[in-house]
Parts: C-alpha cells; structure tokens; sequence
C-alpha cells in the first residue's frame, strides 16, 4: 500500500471510544455498535513511515443527526491498528470488515 490509497482501517475499538468525538468518525450507515471489538474507518492514507501510527484523511465525519461533513486527518498508534484493508468495492470491504466487527 501506498500513501493516498484509499482504504478501511480497522481500529481497536475500546482505544478508539476514549474518545468523546470518535463516534463522529463513524459512518452511521455501516451500523457500527457501540461495544463493537474494533470500528471501521474509511479513508486515504497519509504518512505510513511514521514509527508511532499511521495517518489517514477520514472519508467524513457525521453530526448527531446523521449529516456527512468533511473528514478529519487522525492518528493512530500501530498498537491500536488492527487491519488496513485495501478498497476496490464497498460490498468487497463490507464482506471483509465482518471478520473483524462483527
């Protein structure tokens, strides 16, 4: 994978919901619960040299009632990875993504 690939990260959901705004990430017609093992994010990829994380460019962010807004540039801690999914389909990612969140 290279940088500015699109992709689905796969993000350690307990790390990823200390946060009061990570549900804002989450795109809510992938019916992604709260409690999940991990959550789903799609999104470009940013700087993949960094020792610490990885960058991304979110594909949105929602509001509370479900409108889409501009995506946010996140980190995350290698630690807290737990896939990088190439994206071709959103039904191939969706098949994919079970694996993990479901």
């Amino acid at each position: 994978m290279r940088e500015n690939d699109r992709v689905e990260l796969v993000i350690d959901a307990p790390w990823f919901e200390k946060f009061p705004w990570s549900r804002q990430l989450l795109d809510p017609h992938l019916g992604q619960r709260a409690g999940a093992p991990a959550f789903a994010l799609t999104g470009t990829l940013g700087e993949l040299g960094h020792p610490a994380g990885l960058f991304a460019r979110t594909d949105g962010s929602w509001d509370g009632t479900g409108r889409r807004h501009e995506g946010l540039e996140i980190f995350v801690p290698w630690a807290y990875v737990i896939a990088i999914l190439e994206m071709r389909s959103d039904e191939e990612a969706a098949a994919r993504r079970m694996g993990f969140v479901g």
